[in-house]
């Protein structure tokens, strides 16, 4: 709604003040259709019929803005003021005109203005508060915001705009008070109740977030935005179940809610509910078939039912509308993959480099296209995690094959591993917490003459272009230290006879890979049957609870030593795998690391697997050391584990 105040002078005869009053009421009339250039049309005629009339002007400056132009409607305002210099309502728009356009201190000058004019102008204060905040001077912000406070406090908003400002600053604890003043004042507040739940949430309140969005439907049942964060919320703790109901009835209240129904698929896909997912992704690109969102996850559901032409199919949909889609062509590259597909996922693959910062970003030598390097350097970087540094570096072997002079750089733990297994490679390691952005020049200064650079992980492009070139280092690439391998094979002959077995249970970095790769230690019941059998805790992090769990629940010790930390010491860590009979474990880095030592290892795959692995492999392209059992349905890892239990019968 434009503002005008009373007295903005009309400098012209009856007829003319009835013929305006008539033309600003067509333009109000036309902003609320949203018939925004017919409005400008006849704001412009307007302005031209009375030039000299300041509220001409100032309604120009309204429509500009409804139109997003604020540099014309900054002119307006401006022509406007000059013609009437003492109306503060001009120069409160003109500050809200500057603020919308970029020009923070303009609009402090002029907001400053209007409220020198007239010292009551609460809004003026609020946006003197909004600005302030926006140039980092928060005490003047809260100052200024806490005037409307005191002149309006009956006004939720005034409240609502306070607590954003301490939100926004970390002062959470002041901006909880503030959302329940705006709550107090008025119990339907939307605004107020959302910003409350977030601030409660921030703070780890989850009970009271939960509470304050349950109490606020039960006087606003239809309310589809707090509907929707309750939703929210319960997906954020893992509670599926009640998500799910939430977005079915935030559905209810508004079918086309685009939100909604995008986060009920998610949530029917994380209880592998797959065709209830599907269809909700159908229905959403049938609502609008540009919503990208809905056709990626469309293809990440196709991904999890082994429907890998259908994914590519619709990953292909999503580059039709948007060419340089980077996580479509990236995660169209992995689906590539996964159906064996080498030589054109691994070109594909590439996109992933334009979706994150790597060592290429920040150093000057060009990029290895693949051309003779005989008698070149080359500087090899890591990305990823150390189990994709571990499955990357079987291509190792391959580069010292076209360059006598390789230079790699890597997760220091790995190290001393690599510098026994490629003895011809010059091997830096760098910790987790080295900033390669922050330290270019004296990395570089470290180095060796480098001719080009490349990822390890764009090896495969030029060395695993189809299966039979993965065979040369399947049976195994790395070594372990002597002494720590005898180190471990005298700490299992005490253990007793029988196989030695290391296991592992927990992978993932996402909660949600996490999810869906791990198996609850406890469900191994068949496993933990076999006889003549000592197990070997490889699981990396705190496991001690469930170590305990396991020694209640079947009498089973499963051993550990409390120096040996592959977080810490991988070198060690290695010794400690090759010396084992077996290892059984999920998809994670230890998994990695036995196939690249040669050991025997039994990999629990949920239905649909990582992309590493293909869909229908029982053994491993990568390692030929390891075998896959794979869940027959999703999510259920009963069978997985009783026939792992009877072939471990048979094998012992």
């Amino acid at each position: 709604m434009m503002a005008r105040s009373k007295n903005l002078s009309l400098n012209q005869n009856n007829n003319d003040e009835v013929f305006f009053n008539k033309e600003k009421l067509r333009i109000e009339t036309l902003i609320s259709k949203g018939e925004l250039l017919q409005a400008r049309k006849r704001v412009d005629r307007l302005c031209k019929k009375f030039k000299n009339n300041p509220e001409s002007w100032f309604i120009s400056g309204v429509v500009c803005v409804t139109q997003n132009d604020f540099k014309r409607a900054i002119i307006s305002y401006k022509q406007s003021i000059t013609l009437a210099p003492s109306m503060p309502i001009s120069y409160l728009n003109l500050g809200i005109a500057f603020r919308m356009n970029g020009q923070y201190n303009d609009s402090i000058v002029a907001l400053t203005k209007a409220v020198e004019l007239q010292p009551t102008l609460t809004n003026a204060y609020r946006e003197l508060g909004v600005v302030s905040h926006t140039l980092g001077h928060y005490e003047d912000a809260v100052k200024y915001i806490k005037y409307t406070v005191d002149s309006a406090p009956n006004d939720p908003m005034t409240w609502v705009s306070l607590g954003n400002v301490h939100e926004q600053n970390n002062n959470n604890i002041d901006a909880e008070a503030c959302y329940q003043k705006a709550l107090d004042v008025d119990a339907k507040s939307v605004a107020a109740c959302l910003n409350l739940g977030n601030v409660l949430k921030a703070q780890k309140k989850i009970i009271e977030a939960e509470n304050c969005y349950k109490i606020f439907l039960i006087k606003a049942p239809n309310s589809i935005d707090v509907t929707y964060n309750l939703a929210v919320l319960y997906q954020s703790e893992g509670r599926l179940i009640e998500a799910e109901s939430h977005y079915r009835k935030g559905i209810s209240i508004d079918v086309s809610h685009i939100a909604s129904n995008n986060n009920l698929g998610l949530v029917l896909l994380l209880q592998n509910k797959f065709e209830e997912a599907i269809n909700v992704f159908k229905i959403l690109i049938k609502l609008n078939p540009k919503y990208l969102d809905a056709r990626r996850n469309l293809a990440l559901v196709y991904r999890e039912v082994n429907e890998l032409f259908l994914a590519e199919q619709e990953l292909n949909n999503i580059l039709k509308l948007d060419h340089d889609n980077v996580i479509a062509m990236q995660e169209r590259s992995l689906v590539v993959l996964q159906q064996g597909d080498f030589k054109r996922g691994w070109l594909d693959y590439e996109w992933r480099l334009k979706n994150s910062a790597d060592y290429s970003d920040y150093l000057p030598f060009p990029i290895w296209d693949g051309s003779d390097i005989s008698k070149k350097s080359i500087l090899l970087f890591p990305e990823q995690g150390v189990g994709d540094e571990i499955m990357f570096s079987s291509c190792i072997n391959d580069v010292t094959n076209v360059s006598n002079n390789v230079i790699l750089v890597c997760d220091a733990r790995m190290k001393l591993i690599f510098e026994r297994s490629f003895p011809a490679v010059k091997i830096i390691g760098q910790t987790k917490e080295f900033n390669l952005s922050n330290n270019t020049s004296t990395f570089i200064e470290q180095l060796p003459a480098v001719d080009v650079q490349l990822s390890m992980a764009s090896l495969p492009m030029y060395f695993r272009t189809e299966i039979n070139s993965f065979k040369k280092t399947a049976s195994g690439y790395l070594q372990t230290d002597v002494l720590l391998l005898e180190k471990w094979k005298a700490r299992y002959k005490i253990l007793g006879d029988g196989m030695k077995i290391g296991i592992s249970w927990r992978g993932g970095h996402i909660s949600n890979t996490k999810l869906k790769r791990s198996v609850d230690l406890e469900k191994w019941g068949e496993i933990f049957k076999t006889s003549n059998v000592q197990f070997v805790n490889l699981q990396y992090g705190d496991c001690a609870t469930d170590l305990q769990i396991v020694k209640n629940k079947f009498g089973i010790t499963v051993n550990e030593w409390k120096d040996s930390d592959p977080l810490v010491d991988m070198d060690d860590f290695s010794a400690k795998i090759k010396a084992l009979d077996l290892v059984i474990s999920i998809d994670n880095s230890t998994v990695h690391l036995a196939g690249s030592l040669g050991v025997d290892t039994w990999l629990l795959q949920p239905f649909s697997p990582d992309w590493r692995w293909l869909p229908e492999q029982i053994d491993s392209y990568w390692y030929s050391s390891i075998r896959q059992y794979r869940q027959c349905i999703a999510g259920k890892w009963e069978d997985v584990l009783k026939r792992i239990a009877a072939d471990l019968l048979k094998l012992n």
